[in-house]
């Protein structure tokens, strides 16, 4: 199979995008999948929306509830935690809009959190990363030199992989960077990578 097209007909026709959400496809059918899959936004849709129906099927995870203290004493202290609070929140909003910052930017981690590796192989890009305790879903975005974001994907994977097909406007640029970062289940941004420049193989 890793020598035929993959069409979107066939995908429906062999229920392509199921078995590979199941780990159902073997390695060659599997990397096949996701060469058509990562340049065609239809069945790029399809993933994602696999990927998230089982998430929200998984059973959740129940935290033993907190023991509470027999007695509640009022003190001091806890008034002036509660005033830092919040003064803190206010300060944390007045930059979100203020300054024009995306809730979703926001970053609860360190801002060089995930390591991340990138290497071509021939004409394929590859990369790949270090998995964040906490993040779900793993954002890949690709910039132009002057920060327009050409490509943006998102993935449970610690890894993406672009052959030369699904590179489209990456291929036009000749200065790229790279970025990976972490989200959890509220679309909260718990780390990121720093912004890597691409060097691409020189033409023989």
């Amino acid at each position: 199979m890793s020598e035929t097209t993959i069409t979107c007909e066939l995908v429906d026709q062999r229920d392509l995008d199921t078995r590979y959400l199941a780990g159902r496809l073997d390695e060659a059918e599997a990397e096949a999948f996701e060469a058509h899959y990562f340049g065609c936004d239809r069945c790029w849709g399809l993933v994602r929306q696999g990927q998230a129906v089982k998430a929200a099927l998984a059973p959740p995870v129940v935290s033993a509830p907190r023991a509470l203290p027999a007695t509640r004493r009022s003190t001091p202290w806890l008034a002036l935690a509660a005033s830092l609070a919040v003064l803190a929140g206010g300060l944390q909003l007045w930059r979100v809009i203020g300054g024009r910052q995306r809730p979703e930017d926001t970053v609860r981690g360190p801002s060089d959190s995930l390591q991340l590796v990138v290497e071509f192989r021939g004409d394929t890009l590859l990369a790949s990363w270090s998995r964040l305790p906490g993040a779900t879903t793993y954002r890949t975005r690709f910039y132009s030199e002057d920060g327009v974001v050409l490509l943006e994907r998102e993935s449970a994977e610690t890894s993406l992989v672009l052959p030369p097909g699904a590179q489209g406007r990456l291929v036009r640029e000749t200065s790229l960077l790279m970025q990976v970062q972490a989200l959890d289940d509220l679309r909260q941004l718990r780390g990121r990578s720093g912004q890597r420049p691409i060097a691409r193989p020189p033409k023989i």
